[in-house]
């Protein structure tokens, strides 16, 4: 998958200034738009290379450019806008190769502003998966599987098998995911929680009994799963290779 397809799908879990998604007509539409706008722009020249061959740092000089440039303002107006407006989805969409966030498994990706196009596709791909798997999981769960927390700003959505660990299947498949509290996450994360197929709590016997008071964990709790055939192997998986039962 080239950068314009990524940007592409980019746009499909993305939702517009209306709060809808992007229809595929739009979708082709915006990203045509980003390809004539550099090949105009390199031929008036006011920037020297395609936009999709830029680092952040590049479009971002490039984007004030081209914003400034009188030809761009006049095919902008009379497109309604739609130019300027590609233009700006086009820099959220680079950006995520350059947020200070995790991908899968909470570690960091040692990849700069300015890294190659191939490496920026990679991780935009990947924080785009990572995007999507969060959102839909908050959609379907709407709280902490364990701790009832509703705030979203203190939510993870925690993949069973690990993000490294699994294909790219498994890495978007919500029976994969849990939905849980920072601590939680935390606790599942390093092996110290798991979970039977039936949904009862696993406590790690490395968290000492007052711990676990502290943390409100006891062995009672039971998480109610929807579809437990589908997230039965993930459990496995969890409680055979990340679980601490000793």
């Amino acid at each position: 998958m080239n950068l314009i397809e990524t940007f592409k799908e980019y746009l499909r879990n993305t939702p517009s200034q209306r709060g809808t998604l992007f229809s595929p007509a739009s979708r082709e539409k915006y990203s045509g738009a980003i390809s004539t706008i550099s090949k105009e722009m390199i031929e008036l020249g006011a920037i020297p290379k395609h936009l999709m061959e830029m680092s952040l740092s590049e479009f971002n000089e490039a984007y004030s450019l081209i914003q400034a440039n009188t030809a761009f303002v006049e095919k902008n107006n009379t497109g309604n806008a739609m130019y300027s407006s590609a233009l700006k989805h086009y820099l959220e969409f680079i950006k995520l190769s350059a947020l200070n966030i995790p991908i899968g498994d909470k570690e960091e990706e040692n990849i700069t502003l300015d890294s190659p196009a191939s490496e920026r596709e990679a991780i935009i791909r990947a924080r785009i998966t990572q995007t999507s798997f969060r959102r839909e999981l908050l959609q379907k769960y709407k709280k902490c599987m364990i701790t009832d927390i509703e705030n979203p700003a203190l939510l993870v959505a925690s993949h069973i098998k690990p993000w490294s660990k699994s294909n790219d299947f498994e890495r978007s498949d919500l029976y994969n995911g849990l939905l849980l509290s920072a601590n939680m996450d935390k606790l599942f994360d390093r092996g110290y929680i798991s979970f039977m197929d039936s949904g009862q709590l696993l406590i790690s016997p490395q968290i000492v009994i007052a711990d676990q008071k502290r943390l409100n964990l006891t062995s009672s709790i039971r998480v109610s799963f929807d579809e437990p055939s589908a997230r039965n192997s993930y459990l496995s998986y969890h409680r055979e290779n990340l679980f601490k039962d000793s």
